[in-house]
């Protein structure tokens, strides 16, 4: 499974009442998320006993606030690429569920690549001797076909993180990804909803051009940025690791608030630690060239966050490897 994917779904899972929020205000408006959401099995299948396996992404039990209806599934995919025979899945999808809960569906689907045209319905149809059958609607989100401008400057954390799977930004990826995190730093989510959300936009928002990187870097390290938003700029590659990615989906799913603070806390010290030591490296090579072996042991050997600070600072001045004692 594509990473982009896993973690778009793994976001849904946990922002359900933000994401519906975001992108269907007037039906958020009328379910109650005060009360807990139930999320399904997600295992269907086609015919019993032996019927074809199906597995949804994401099946969860709403309820309404006026009572009618009662309770709503809400059905989404996330899809890394499009396909053709997708239309002909979400109706499947639709039916299995519908028949076997007896309650009503809302389906949608969540593109990560470009051509659904944003925002829209798509549809599922079928004839039979030109006679038009059934027709079966789903909402479509196409990230990469909306305007990241209006979710970008929005204060809520899954709007400016999502963004970043968008258009490109006018002002520019750098801008984009600091605005991003800045916002996801400064909110009031739990530090593992914050490195999910963090690990999307690093994994959507890379910055591959080694000029961007230079300048995120640099800015990030301006006193603008909390220690907050350094700690994220490395955060995908630590989540990736197995012990923290493991450690913080569980933690959500089954609230053990020590065992999150206990990943995350480390997490976050590694990553401070990494993100330093990678700009302090970006930055000497910039202005002196190659490293030798002897100087990249050096850095290496730093093990605080503070040792790697007090030698950036010195390297604005500095006009030698010898003045910074790493020669």
């Amino acid at each position: 499974m594509p990473a982009t994917d896993q973690l778009m779904k793994e976001i849904l899972q946990q922002f359900l009442p933000d994401f519906l929020h975001l992108f269907f205000p007037q039906i958020a408006q009328r379910l109650d998320f005060d009360r807990e959401i139930r999320f399904r099995d997600k295992e269907l299948f086609t015919d019993f006993p032996e019927g074809e396996r199906r597995e949804a992404d994401l099946v969860a039990e709403v309820h309404g606030l006026d009572g009618q209806p009662e309770l709503v599934l809400f059905h989404v995919e996330s899809q890394a690429k499009r396909r053709r025979d997708f239309p002909y899945r979400m109706w499947e999808y639709y039916a299995l569920l519908r028949l076997r809960t007896g309650l009503p569906v809302f389906p949608a689907v969540v593109y990560l690549s470009a051509g659904a045209g944003g925002l829209v319905w798509e549809e599922y149809m079928e004839s039979l001797f030109e006679e038009r059958l059934l027709t079966f609607r789903y909402a479509a989100i196409g990230l990469p076909d909306l305007g990241s401008e209006e979710y970008a400057s929005s204060a809520e954390a899954l709007a400016a993180t999502l963004s970043t799977a968008m258009a490109p930004h006018r002002l520019g990826n750098v801008h984009h990804k600091l605005a991003a995190l800045r916002v996801v730093a400064g909110s009031d989510l739990d530090e593992a909803r914050k490195l999910l959300l963090a690990a999307f936009i690093e994994t959507f928002l890379p910055l591959a051009d080694p000029a961007e990187a230079e300048e995120f870097s640099q800015r990030v390290r301006s006193d603008e940025s909390t220690q907050e938003v350094r700690a994220m700029i490395s955060v995908y590659s630590i989540y990736e690791e197995r012990g923290l990615a493991r450690g913080i989906r569980q933690g959500i799913e089954q609230g053990i608030e020590q065992g999150i603070e206990q990943g995350i806390e480390q997490g976050i010290e590694q990553g401070v630690l990494r993100g330093e030591r990678d700009m302090l490296l970006r930055l000497l090579r910039a202005k002196f060239g190659a490293l030798e072996t002897a100087v990249l042991d050096r850095v290496a050997a730093l093990n605080t966050p503070q040792e790697l600070e007090a030698l950036s600072e010195r390297l604005l001045t500095a006009s030698t490897l010898e003045e910074l004692g790493l020669a």
